[in-house]
């Protein structure tokens, strides 16, 4: 008749459990109480997140991750550099690129009577500013 006698690995582990059964024990969630120091509004820690680049399809992404004390994580979107990539998309779309325009200047410009210039001199713009508003259309290299 064989016996089956328990591993003496097993054994071990059961004497350990039985010994250490009463100093391991837990705290229960409800009882926890943090009495470390609390981290201050300053310690916020902001990592700015600027993605240009292929995924499935061209992404200009430009957001800042803030995390405090370790807690909590959040993203927000970088508006400065969001709009102004807004506005690079838009001067592509209307097939001028480089194009950046201050916010308003359409709406101002539909309302307000002007001249056209195309390639003026120095002189023929300064006479032109004397009397109204003037848009001027010329190249980079003018």
């Amino acid at each position: 008749m064989k016996q089956h006698l328990l591993q003496p690995a097993t054994w071990m582990a059961i004497v350990f459990m039985l010994c250490t059964g009463n100093i391991l024990n837990g705290q229960r969630i409800d009882q926890f109480e943090f009495k470390g120091p609390l981290a201050s509004p300053e310690s916020t820690t902001e990592n700015p997140l600027h993605f240009n680049g292929y995924t499935n399809h061209w992404h200009n992404d430009y957001k800042n991750w803030y995390r405090y004390a370790n807690l909590f994580k959040m993203s927000t979107p970088d508006a400065e550099l969001t709009f102004l990539q807004s506005k690079v998309d838009m001067a592509e779309e209307l097939g001028t690129p480089g194009l950046i325009l201050q916010e308003g200047f359409i709406n101002e410009l539909n309302r307000a009577s002007y001249v056209i210039l195309r390639e003026p001199t120095v002189r023929e713009l300064e006479d032109a500013l004397k009397d109204h508003d003037v848009l001027v259309i010329t190249t980079p290299g003018s």
